[in-house]
């Protein structure tokens, strides 16, 4: 199965449009949040060769407009798609995506979306005292007889309810799989560097393999994770692909 990041702020070459936010696309059929920009997806879309009629599934991580912004664009050119939103998203965003033809799916719990693909149950966040959800997709991965290679990978938008917060939260739903790989927004960008060191460190200690901090992570927090995780530090950028059993 194939991972490609198709939207942040910063690509492998000028080929790509940048901007901020998050999309990434799995097994060219999913995708999981939509960047800030509709037409600067579709671009990144047809330069990753990813044919957009083959998307049926898209994931919302959660209701702001940097992983909402491609929606409208996705969904005129291809109706049908299914669109997994957290609980309690607005009534604008789902109205809008019944209207452009998509079909608006709610999650309240952890949910199989497709063959070892989940979307965990959403977590509450509170921001400008707004109260709101966030959801993470969840892959399982290689053999379960092997433990060298079988465990999760966890793909997060932004973490708004905190990265750790979320990965126990993870380790609850699915209590006999490691997690092996994070990536995505880590929500670090405005934490002073102890915190950053005391978060790293709990990444090793809920032995975490692989990072690929991105988004609204920061960039003190990338060379933080890249000091302790060295060659297993993910430097993704959009148009990275990133394959997995």
């Amino acid at each position: 199965m194939k991972i490609q990041l198709l939207f942040d702020a910063r690509a492998l070459n000028d080929q790509f449009k940048t901007g901020w936010g998050l999309s990434f696309s799995i097994g060219d059929h999913i995708l999981f949040d939509t960047g800030e920009d509709g037409n600067d997806l579709l671009h990144n879309l047809k330069e990753a060769h990813i044919d957009i009629t083959k998307i049926n599934k898209i994931v919302i991580s959660h209701d702001h407009y940097d992983h909402t912004g491609g929606l409208r664009a996705i969904l005129k050119s291809n109706s049908g798609v299914l669109v997994y939103v957290p609980l309690h998203s607005r009534h604008t965003l789902k109205s809008e995506i019944e209207h452009l033809g998509g079909k608006v799916i709610e999650l309240e719990q952890c949910t199989a979306i497709d063959q070892n693909i989940f979307v965990a149950s959403p977590i509450p966040f509170s921001y400008k005292d707004e109260g709101l959800f966030e959801q993470v997709l969840v892959i399982k991965t290689g053999n379960k007889g092997n433990k060298t290679e079988s465990g999760l990978i966890v793909i997060t938008g932004c973490a708004h309810p905190g990265i750790i917060t979320i990965l126990n939260h993870i380790k609850k739903q699915f209590p006999n799989e490691p997690i092996n790989t994070v990536i995505g927004g880590f929500h670090l960008h405005r934490i002073t560097q102890p915190e950053r060191e005391k978060i790293v460190q709990q990444f090793k200690a809920l032995n975490i393999k692989k990072v690929a901090p991105i988004h609204c992570s920061g960039e003190e927090t990338q060379k933080i994770f890249k000091q302790h995780y060295g060659s297993d530090y993910m430097d993704l950028r959009v148009g990275s692909i990133s394959q997995i059993n």
